[in-house]
């Protein structure tokens, strides 16, 4: 199959996965004005949603288009560069209309141009006669993917771009949550081993570039964040917290040759349930609901998920079941704790 025509179905997926984002957000938070608490309020009426819609097929025909004269003239730039460009039109389209829609799609496409890209930078280096370890394609994006929520906890200081704050929000807590939901299981474990055969990522000069700019704009991002109060201390922790593990992750010792590593395991296991944990947290410390719901979610998925990935082969069946028991009995009462905070919390501002 045509590259050409691969790059088509996956802008179409995008774009869909998008609009029927964006469809739900509309349909469950409509409002006719932009609640001016922390919750996450995206308000869209019929005309804009329709407007909106335009400027994506618009984005859409124009890479196609693009793409198609590139073929005819003998292919004289690299699709890649049609993606970064199709990316940045929608992010400005996105500020420029404020069409809340094209703000994703053009971080997405951010993310797949530089995944294009180090997937060729990783290639066989001759002059260490192997490859760069995989792990750099796992980790980066992850380290990249923190500091658009620094941006977001930016934006959200602004009335005029609270919408885009919630983009810049919930894009890197889905994709870490997922990403740690991967690499906690056998399948993902076994995967991250495999991405630690070759050499350091200081061996490609573009990838070090990106490692050393992420990890910079990154601290640079946080402190600027903590010294305006934009985030509370804990907060700047836990995002350091983050950034080291992403960041340091790309150090690991080849262990393809080895079996399955427990302690590896055992570590983003903890790291995962604590990062939900912390996602509770959060949406109870700042008031955001979509942070406790999909904490919420997040951790009964994690439940069932652990039994049948590895409970077969470590617990008994009757110890897992209670274990899962105390914790969504813990789980339970923190909630309600939390329920009646809020709502003291809202009585006391009322």
């Amino acid at each position: 199959m045509d590259i050409e025509i691969l790059i088509i179905i996956a802008i179409i997926i995008a774009l869909g996965v998008i609009a029927g984002f964006g469809m739900l957000v509309w349909r469950i938070f409509r409002r006719k004005t932009i609640s001016s608490g922390s919750n996450l309020r995206i308000s869209f009426s019929s005309e804009e949603t329709l407007s909106q819609l335009f400027f994506l097929l618009f984005v859409f025909f124009l890479a196609i288009t693009v793409m198609s004269f590139n073929r005819n003239l003998g292919n004289v730039i690299e699709w890649p560069l049609v993606i970064l460009s199709s990316s940045f039109i929608s992010i400005f389209l996105s500020y420029r209309f404020k069409g809340i829609l094209l703000l994703p799609v053009g971080l997405i496409g951010l993310f797949s141009w530089w995944f294009l890209k180090a997937s060729e930078w990783i290639s066989f280096e001759s002059s260490i006669d192997m490859d760069i370890k995989d792990l750099s394609l796992f980790s980066l994006p992850l380290l990249f993917s923190l500091f658009l929520y620094v941006v977001g906890s930016m934006h959200g200081q602004n009335r005029k771009f609270e919408r885009y704050a919630a983009v810049y929000n919930v894009l890197p807590v889905i994709a870490i949550t997922v990403a740690l939901f991967f690499v906690s299981t056998e399948f993902g474990i076994e995967a991250l081993q495999e991405m630690t055969e070759g050499s350091d990522i200081f061996n490609s000069g573009q990838l070090s570039l990106s490692y050393i700019l992420g990890g910079v704009i990154f601290i640079v991002g946080v402190f600027y964040s903590l010294g305006k109060n934009i985030v509370k201390p804990i907060e700047g922790a836990a995002l350091f917290i983050y950034g080291a593990v992403f960041g340091l992750s790309v150090f690991l010792p080849d262990m393809s040759a080895n079996g399955q590593n427990l302690y590896l395991a055992a570590f983003f296991n903890i790291f995962l349930l604590i990062h939900l944990v912390v996602m509770l947290f959060t949406g109870y410390l700042k008031k955001k609901d979509w942070f406790i719901n999909l904490g919420s979610f997040s951790l009964f998925v994690f439940i069932i998920v652990k039994y049948f990935d590895w409970a077969f082969d470590f617990l008994d069946k009757s110890i897992f079941f209670i274990s899962a028991g105390i914790l969504l009995l813990v789980l339970g009462w923190f909630i309600e704790k939390g329920r009646r905070y809020m709502l003291s919390s809202s009585n006391m501002t009322i």
